[in-house]
């Protein structure tokens, strides 16, 4: 005999039913939503990251290619003037451009003959750049001068000397902090085709010449152009976008961490997550207490009574 406390089944399955159709929707409204802002935020920042990529390359581009046009300008003064004369060229050059650190004259053996600022360079110039490599610019060293890590630009004479001049990478990295500060949770680096860094804010890698050349973008990027990959790296998403100079072998690296960059977003969506968990929660007690009210106590009261009856 089932007592006539309890409720008929048919009661309570009326309960499960109407939970059921009030929060599985809102679970599903709450779930949607909250991955379209997030979809939304990676696609704004990747689509950010691309642009701000390409053009950095450009600024990348005019530096380098800026700075070699100079040592080519001096090249060309070799058979065409005096050696002091080319020696002072070479010293105004240095003195006037902040992007060189130091410019030297090497002849056709390796030998330096003249480097402004003076002293020691110590640079094995043949090793550095043989004579069946064409390629103007040299991985990453460290300046006897400076003590900094440097990049040495190479332009070769009519006679087989060279005219090179180590860049003046804080210089350079400065620049780079100007171009992105506004932005957060964005780090901009520079490396050279095998991944060495060249540029990052934290100059402590740089020194150490850190190797980021195993990383997931590095594999998937070609050519020219412009890639970006999700990659979990550091215990959190981050977002990578590689773009490669035109000409050269650097590439210009943004990571952005997501966490970071859509922390504003991921505020908002907990905020709206609350607002109709809270909404839903409300409507479902409400419908809830007008049904108990005015259909399923009656049911009740009346399946009471015929239970008596009985």
């Amino acid at each position: 005999k089932r007592s006539a406390e309890a409720p008929p089944p048919a009661v309570s399955l009326l309960g499960g039913t109407l939970a059921v159709w009030l929060l599985v929707p809102c679970i599903i409204v709450v779930f949607a939503l909250g991955l379209a802002l997030l979809t939304e935020g990676v696609n704004k920042a990747r689509d950010t990251n691309e642009h701000l990529a390409a053009a950095l390359c450009r600024y990348l581009d005019i530096f380098v290619s800026d700075a070699h046009s100079n040592l080519v300008s001096l090249a060309g003064l070799e058979g065409r003037s005096e050696p002091e004369n080319l020696a002072a060229a070479i010293r105004q050059t240095q003195e006037s451009l902040s992007r060189f650190q130091r410019i030297v004259l090497v002849d056709a053996d390796g030998i330096v003959r003249f480097t402004h600022p003076p002293g020691f360079v110590g640079v094995d110039f043949p090793a550095l750049f043989p004579p069946e490599s064409n390629s103007t610019m040299s991985r990453p060293v460290y300046s006897s001068e400076t003590g900094s890590l440097t990049i040495l630009m190479r332009a070769n004479t009519a006679s087989g000397k060279m005219i090179a001049g180590e860049l003046n990478l804080d210089a350079l990295l400065e620049h780079l902090q100007h171009f992105s500060q506004d932005l957060h949770g964005t780090v901009v680096a520079v490396t050279d085709g095998f991944g060495n860094l060249i540029a990052h804010p934290d100059m402590s890698l740089v020194r150490q010449q850190a190797n980021i050349g195993d990383w997931q973008i590095f594999r998937k990027a070609s050519g020219n152009g412009v890639f970006s990959a999700l990659a979990f790296r550091d215990g959190g998403l981050v977002s990578d976008t590689i773009a490669q100079m035109p000409g050269h072998q650097w590439r210009v690296i943004l990571s952005t961490s997501l966490w970071q960059a859509l922390s504003d977003t991921f505020k908002i969506v907990a905020t709206i997550v609350v607002l109709l968990v809270a909404y839903f929660l409300v409507l479902f007690l409400s419908v809830r207490r007008t049904l108990n009210l005015r259909i399923i106590r009656p049911i009740v009261e009346f399946s009471k009574s015929m239970t008596g009856l009985a």
